[in-house]
This record gives C-alpha cells, sequence and structure tokens, in this order.
C-alpha cells in the first residue's frame, strides 16, 4: 500500500468525501481480516471482528497525526481491539470519543 494514497484518501475522507471513505476501507479490509482470521476460531467471527476493527479505524481518522505511517495506526488500533475482543469486552470504550484515536495508536 502506497503512503501518498493513504495520505490523500485520509485528508479527503476528512473533509467528507464519501468515496475516499470506501476507498479506505476497501483497501484495509483484506489485511485487517487476514490478521481476524489468525485470532479467531471462524470466518464468521473473524469478519465480524474485522468490521469491528475497521470501524474503530475509520471513526478515528482525525487520530492520525501523519506522524506514524498509516498502516501502523491501523496496526495499533487492530490489536488493541483484537486484546477486547478477545477478553470479551468487544470494541474498546474509547471507540466512541472522537479524541481517542491518538491515544489508541500510542
Amino acid at each position: 500500500m502506497e503512503i501518498g494514497s493513504d495520505r490523500d484518501l485520509i485528508s479527503a475522507a476528512r473533509s467528507g468525501d464519501f468515496a475516499s471513505f470506501a476507498k479506505l476501507y476497501e483497501t484495509w479490509l483484506p489485511p485487517v481480516t487476514r490478521f481476524a482470521r489468525s485470532h479467531t476460531a471462524s470466518d464468521a467471527e473473524a469478519e465480524a471482528l474485522a468490521e469491528v476493527i475497521l470501524r474503530v479505524v475509520m471513526g478515528h481518522l482525525d487520530g492520525h497525526s501523519g506522524r506514524v505511517p498509516f498502516a501502523a495506526f491501523v496496526l495499533v488500533i487492530t490489536r488493541k481491539v483484537e486484546a477486547a475482543w478477545r477478553a470479551g469486552k468487544g470494541a474498546p470504550q474509547a471507540a466512541s470519543d472522537p479524541s481517542a484515536g491518538q491515544a489508541l495508536a500510542r
């Protein structure tokens, strides 16, 4: 995945461009689903987990400062959401807090 293209898509998605938002989602769905499949017992559970992860990532685009590659931002959130999922908590509480993206990516 090209860093510049993610950066452009993030910028456009933040500005309300739904097509860019959708493209980011479609771009990151396969790798996040692969990660989820390696941490769940079934394809259905992996797909549900991947959807939750991407919902959290996409909800925190404003939290991505650009100081780290977007892939690192996605990976950190993915691991935190997966850990909460495994612990039976679903998505982290911070998922509803718009400023939580930076905290999730630390």
